[in-house]
């Protein structure tokens, strides 16, 4: 009987292991929302795995709304880090879930409070046409 209870409890305590933290499990897309107590602003990212390198998109997939920035993985947190035209440095913390498919945290900017995030992973493939 304790030869039982043992294996059932050793199996449920490896049931709660997470698995490693993969980059390219992040990479890709990602589609959300901007807050701030007085407005709502929608927001893409664009994470690339092989430079720790971001493109941060306001409103739609527009070069002229494109900022490029950095990320950084930290277990089960990512931070992101970008510039906008105006020169204000905007940091982004956040945690994802254990599936790895929605991020929402905090925004500082320019080490200040500013509001709040949630991002959803986008499954997009994307392809270019030649003329």
């Amino acid at each position: 009987m304790k030869t039982i209870l043992f294996v059932l409890a050793g199996t449920i305590l490896t049931s709660f292991v997470n698995r490693p933290v993969d980059k390219s499990d992040l990479e890709g897309y990602w589609m959300g929302y901007y807050m701030t107590d007085d407005s709502k602003e929608k927001v893409i990212i664009k994470l690339d795995t092989d430079n720790d390198r971001m493109e941060f998109y306001t409103g739609g997939i527009d070069d002229s709304k494109k900022v490029d920035g950095s990320y950084k993985i930290y277990d089960d947190s990512v931070v992101l880090n970008y510039q906008t035209p105006n020169g204000e440095k905007i940091l982004m913390q956040g945690h994802y879930n254990p599936r790895r498919n929605f991020i929402d945290g905090v925004c500082r900017t320019n080490n200040h409070p500013s509001g709040s995030f949630y991002l959803e992973k986008q499954e997009l493939e994307e392809r270019m046409v030649k003329p």
